[in-house]
């Protein structure tokens, strides 16, 4: 993980998120992950996937929420490209104002 000048927020103590505007907050978030280079975002990316991959409470799931990736948002793809099989899959999708899911089971 070479890029050395992304350093992750820390929302602790809880002043510093109170101090900031809920909507401030979330615009430098995002802008942050946006700024991300596209290598680091890919290896930060495949290290939520190994982390959950090997969380007791992800190899007892026999379904799992997801969402496909949008505006940098963590890729976890990874998930259900080595578990497509063995677990049934929810992804959501606005329809309107409304979140349909959808069921992908093996």
């Amino acid at each position: 993980m070479g890029y050395s000048g992304w350093q992750p927020v820390s929302l602790k103590p809880l002043a510093f998120a109170r101090s900031l505007d809920k909507k401030v907050l979330r615009q430098t978030l995002l802008q942050q992950r946006r700024d991300l280079p596209a290598q680091v975002w890919v290896e930060k990316s495949q290290a939520i996937c190994e982390h959950i991959a090997q969380s007791e409470w992800f190899q007892k799931a026999e379904t799992v929420l997801a969402y496909l990736s949008v505006r940098q948002e963590p890729d976890l793809s990874a998930l259900w490209t080595r578990n497509a099989a063995s677990k049934g899959w929810g992804l959501p999708r606005c329809v309107g104002t409304t979140l349909a899911w959808h069921q992908n089971n093996p």
